[in-house]
């Protein structure tokens, strides 16, 4: 029989379990079983993920069974209801090294109970809406994938360079500098300029939500400075991360947890390039590059040396084209996106409001 835990419940209804339970082990342990078409509510590791058992399972201590009177919930109106009560049951947990929240708690939780036509209706509504805010999410997702294998398609496997393009050493293609060290007595100054680091660069993107300060004398602001068009690559963390710069805020440097790279031959096209580095990514060719003891690094010798495909030049550009337009296609599904999970929030406030 399935037994659970809480990293299983990935989506409204679990059917698939990574683990399985002898009857001997069940009758000479404390799991419980949990009927199909009753609630699993996460109450340690994970608090307030809800689900409904597709098939019969057992659950571990992460969960707490909810069996049904069916007569008098409808369980997808207690799903839902559960869904808005997920911040209200996070306040409540407790725990020193795992987090969770006592059985107590649950049979505490006070559910409004209107008839059960009622409970359908709302149940009904809300499902629609938790539908269309799935579509928008699996349409993002697809999206990503498209890249993937349009790159594919167009530049085969980088990992064994497979349609056989020029290849050439980072160093040859680029510049590549690493930032300014950093260190507590930079935090203050007379020189205080906008810098980026790790956190900052993703895939395909910099993350401007928190942007820090540090002291840039002239002479390192000079070194330092960041350039409208710059591509800027993880040293460490997740190794290889690469986004470009395209000027978003002014005077502003960068640290040594990234390397900046400035094209000194007008062979490869930038946006090209961050796909060519996930796709080095996916496939561990930058982690056979990287200097590992304790935490990975992508050392500035090692990525100087680092083989980079080089298709012809108009390739390049024709694939930064179908980027260029997916990203706009991208944007408008991300608004959708967030419209759907407005729209999916605000149902549940209507519905259960007065109970959070």
């Amino acid at each position: 029989m399935p037994w659970i835990t809480g990293a299983d419940i990935k989506d409204n209804v679990f059917y698939k379990a990574r683990e399985h339970i002898t009857d001997e082990a069940i009758q000479n342990s404390a799991t419980k079983i949990v009927p199909k078409g009753n609630l699993l509510l996460v109450t340690r590791t994970g608090v307030g993920k809800v689900a409904v058992a597709g098939v019969d399972v057992c659950i571990s201590q992460d969960f707490t069974g909810l069996q049904l009177n069916h007569d008098k919930v409808d369980k997808w109106y207690l799903f839902y209801f559960l869904r808005s009560q997920k911040e209200n049951l996070i306040s409540q947990q407790r725990g020193a090294t795992i987090q969770g929240i006592t059985r107590d708690v649950v049979e505490n939780i006070q559910v409004p109970l209107p008839p059960l036509p009622e409970q359908k209706r709302i149940a009904a509504q809300l499902a629609q809406a938790d539908r269309l805010r799935q579509l928008r999410r699996s349409a993002s997702q697809l999206g990503e994938s498209y890249l993937q294998s349009a790159f594919l398609k167009m530049f085969g496997d980088v990992s064994t360079n497979s349609k056989k393009w020029k290849t050439l050493k980072a160093g040859e293609v680029f510049e590549i500098k690493l930032g300014k060290m950093l260190s507590e007595k930079n935090y203050k100054g007379t020189h205080l300029k906008p810098y980026l680091r790790n956190f900052n660069v993703q895939w395909g993107h910099i993350n401007f939500s928190d942007i820090k300060k540090m002291d840039f004398d002239e002479k390192e602001f000079d070194k330092y400075k960041l350039q409208s068009g710059d591509i800027l690559v993880c040293e460490g963390g997740e190794v290889g991360r690469t986004a470009i710069y395209y000027g978003e805020i002014n005077n502003c440097c960068y640290q040594n947890a990234l390397h900046r790279l400035r094209i000194i031959k007008p062979i490869i096209e930038p946006v090209y390039f961050v796909e060519f580095m996930k796709a080095a990514a996916r496939t561990g060719l930058i982690a056979k590059r990287t200097s590992q003891v304790t935490i990975a690094h992508f050392t500035a010798e090692k990525f100087k040396e680092f083989d980079v495909m080089l298709p012809p030049l108009p390739e390049q550009e024709r694939f930064a084209q179908i980027v260029a337009r997916h990203e706009r296609l991208r944007s408008q599904m991300r608004e959708s996106q967030r419209q759907a999970e407005i729209l999916f929030q605000g149902l549940l406030w209507e519905s259960f409001g007065e109970s959070n």
